[in-house]
């Protein structure tokens, strides 16, 4: 079964500071990864 026959990875990023971002930006431009969310809470300091 090649990539092509494959259906989209649907995925969400938890935790979007520096490198969630960075992993957000990667999953979102892969032609199999469907990015459906990014969450996060921040914090109050």
């Amino acid at each position: 079964m090649s990539i092509t026959d494959m259906k989209k990875m649907r995925l969400g990023v938890v935790g979007v500071g520096y490198l969630g971002k960075f992993h957000a930006e990667k999953y979102a431009r892969m032609e199999h990864v469907d990015l459906v969310g990014a969450s996060w809470i921040p914090t109050v300091t």
